[in-house]
């Protein structure tokens, strides 16, 4: 068995980033800068 390295021609690398954009968007998750303005915003409670 021989393990070739893909070829990343300008198709593939099209479909690899169209990929890559809609995993990012389709999640839905919050982004590292609204976290921070929420945790500025509104600090967590803690309960001793």
């Amino acid at each position: 068995v021989q393990i070739t390295k893909l070829k990343l021609d300008r198709d593939r690398r099209r479909i690899l980033e169209r990929r890559a954009k809609s995993k990012v968007g389709a999640k839905g998750k919050h982004t590292e800068e609204s976290i921070q303005q929420t945790s500025t915003t509104a600090p967590m409670e803690t309960s001793s």
